[in-house]
């Protein structure tokens, strides 16, 4: 007759095993970088994803769940609720919890961020 020391220790070595082999399978199969954003492979979103990055958006605004402290709304759809313009003109002007970023950034700079957040679009919206 076996103790229950035995049996309590059976299990927890179980438990362990279990815990370490699912840390060890969670990735494999998996693409490098999934689960992370996807900003596109265009000029403008290799531009724009460093002019976000730089000018420090992403400490405020989320991108796909991912990202920010979501003080500022999510970027997954700016550009459904807002047009290129209104955009540009949040990121010059700011707002009472944004601040402006016309010192900061470029015109240019302005500009490539507005046009390429204003590429981001429910996709749930009619074409």
């Amino acid at each position: 007759m076996r103790s229950l020391v035995f049996y309590v220790g059976l299990g927890t070595l179980i438990l362990l095993i279990t815990l370490v082999a699912s840390f060890v399978t969670v990735d494999w199969g998996m693409a490098d970088g999934y689960g992370e954003p996807y900003w596109g492979d265009s000029v403008l979103a290799t531009e724009g994803q460093r002019v976000i990055t730089q000018a420090g958006c992403l400490a405020c605004h989320s991108y796909r769940g991912q990202l920010g402290q979501v003080t500022g709304p999510p970027l997954d759809d700016v550009g459904t609720r807002l047009s290129k313009e209104a955009i540009e003109g949040f990121i010059r002007n700011g707002t009472q919890i944004m601040p402006s970023y016309e010192d900061i950034l470029s015109d240019e700079e302005i500009e490539l961020l507005a046009e390429w957040l204003s590429h981001f679009k429910s996709p749930y919206e009619e074409r």
